[in-house]
Formats: C-alpha cells, sequence, structure tokens
C-alpha cells in the first residue's frame, strides 16, 4: 500500500500539528450568496469532522471576495471533499492551498495552490 495515501508527505503540514490543506470557497454578495449560504449548510451536514469557518459578508486579509473556508486534516478527507466541491460549486471560485513545512504562505497560496473555476487575484502582501 501507498504511504501517500494514509498520510501527507513533507513539506504538507501533519494532523498533529493542524490542518493540512485550506478550500477558500468565494461569492459575490449579489448573485452568489443564497447559494454560498445552502452549500455553507450542506458541508456542515456531509463533513462534520472538516473545520469550517463563518460566511464572510466582505473581503478579508487576502482575499478579494467573501468567503467561507473548509479545512481538511487527512488525505481521506481531502479526496472526499475536492471531488465534492468540484461538482457541487455550481460556478463559485474555490483556492486549494496547503499549509507547508516551514510556512511559507505567499508560496503556499500563490504557487502551490490551484483553483476550481474562475482564478481570482489575492492581496499576498497579507500573508
Amino acid at each position: 500500500r501507498m504511504v501517500a495515501l494514509d498520510a501527507f508527505q513533507d513539506p504538507i503540514r501533519s494532523p498533529d500539528a493542524g490542518n493540512a490543506w485550506d478550500f477558500h470557497i468565494y461569492y459575490r454578495m449579489e448573485d452568489q450568496f443564497e447559494y454560498a449560504k445552502e452549500l455553507y449548510q450542506r458541508v456542515h451536514a456531509e463533513f462534520p469532522t472538516c473545520k469550517i469557518f463563518r460566511l464572510w459578508d466582505h473581503p478579508i486579509g487576502p482575499h478579494t471576495l467573501p468567503f467561507f473556508e473548509v479545512d481538511v486534516f487527512t488525505t481521506q478527507e481531502f479526496g472526499a471533499f475536492l471531488s465534492w466541491i468540484a461538482f457541487h460549486r455550481r460556478g463559485l471560485s474555490v483556492l486549494v492551498h496547503p499549509h507547508s513545512v516551514p510556512a511559507d504562505p505567499v508560496a503556499d497560496h500563490a504557487v502551490h495552490g490551484f483553483w476550481l473555476g474562475e482564478k481570482l487575484p489575492l492581496k499576498l502582501e497579507f500573508l
């Protein structure tokens, strides 16, 4: 059996040190917020082991649109959530990025991360 199926490999942060990957799900308040709220509730119901942060009504930090964040800790959560959100995002942009060791948040967001949907600008100076 492949070790990488059971645990994230270096340089990705191990679950005992925190979450390994973030999913930022972005929406426009004027025309996507209602669906984002529905999606948020479904994520809570279908992925109870993931850490799910609040729905923001304005951009914060490096993010240029409101979003909610889902943190995954295991390879199983990563695969399951990535597969699920790819088909349920309905046009919402999703940034998926790792947490590396040693920490390099700029590279994690801008180099190692990837997008589902439209790639949105980030304010990397906030990282």
